[in-house]
This record gives structure tokens, sequence and C-alpha cells, in this order.
């Protein structure tokens, strides 16, 4: 074997060896959402969970969540039950940047 061929031998092991370690890495973190989510419940639970941290820190501020959720309807059409609304990903996004405007 040349000089050459061992070089790439030991590339490919040293590539080999990062990729075993990312992919150990990923599990472990896989590992530690799978127990969160044996701990709390399914991961729907977790997130109406923190919707519900969310609204009562953005109402502890001042902001009125439902205005917020519903700024085209009127005053009467925006009363409704928060743990209703469709998008979770949208609330918290949209209760985030008020929280951050303040």
């Amino acid at each position: 074997m040349d000089s050459g061929d061992i070089d790439a031998k030991v590339e490919i092991q040293k590539t080999l060896i990062s990729l075993n370690e990312i992919t150990l890495k990923i599990k472990n973190e896989l590992n530690i959402i799978n127990d969160l989510v044996k701990k709390d419940g399914q991961l729907h639970t977790a997130v109406v969970d923190a919707n519900k941290t969310l609204t009562v820190v953005a109402q502890d501020m001042g902001i009125n969540v439902e205005n917020i959720l519903s700024n085209e309807k009127s005053e009467n059409e925006s009363q409704f039950n928060l743990r209703d609304i469709i998008s979770s990903a949208a609330f918290q996004e949209k209760i985030l940047a008020c929280l951050n405007n303040m």
C-alpha cells in the first residue's frame, strides 16, 4: 500500500467515527425527548400547557390575548375559549411577538 491509500483509509475511518459520534448524540437527544414525553404526557399536552402559561404571562402584562388572536373580528365575536385555538404555533408566535415588543 502506498501512503495515499493509507491516508484515504485514515480519513474514511475518521469520518466514520465522526458520523458515529453524531449519531450517538442524536440518539441521546431523542431519548431525552422520549423521556420528557413519557413523563409529561403527550406532546399536545405540553403545547396546551405552554399556551396557557404564555396566556397568563401576557394577561399579567396587560396584553389582551383575545384581541391579538382575533384582530379582524368585532368585540362580540372575539369571546372564545383559548383551548379551541386551531394553530398552537400561530398562537405562540403572536404572544411571543407581543411580549418581545414590550
